[in-house]
């Protein structure tokens, strides 16, 4: 049975958002950066870096249930996918990026915001999905 046409223009729009925000992180992440921030609130970059990948992790699985609401494998595949892509980032970072450097504490909070974001999405993915 065909899909119908709200749900086919949902599952594009969250594609769409979940791939521009791809693109937004990894723009933001490997940026240099000048000067130091103005914001001093202790452990505000690791706050920052929770949020992101919360959100991050919600997206992808929202896009995948668009799909197939019975797909449980993503529980498991895109926060793996998250966290290998968080590793590859802060290398990115450390190698390349000449005002950034490695660090381990933001690929732990990046994991921490990744377990908050498949949280939430567990707990509240009825209200996000479109109804077959």
């Amino acid at each position: 049975m065909p899909r119908p046409i709200k749900q086919l223009l949902v599952h594009k729009f969250v594609r769409l958002v979940t791939l521009a925000y791809t693109l937004f992180v990894t723009i933001i992440m490997l940026i240099p950066i000048s000067g130091s921030s103005e914001i001093h609130i202790p452990y505000f970059d690791k706050m920052v870096h929770c949020g992101i990948y919360a959100v991050y992790v919600f997206l992808w699985l929202w896009y995948f249930w668009g799909h197939n609401k019975e797909n449980k494998k993503a529980y498991f595949l895109v926060p793996i996918a998250l966290c290998i892509y968080g590793i590859v980032i802060e290398i990115l970072q450390g190698r390349f990026v000449a005002t950034r450097t490695e660090d381990f504490w933001d690929v732990i909070a990046n994991s921490i915001g990744i377990l908050i974001g498949l949280f939430v999405f567990y707990k509240a993915k009825d209200i996000f999905l479109v109804k077959k």
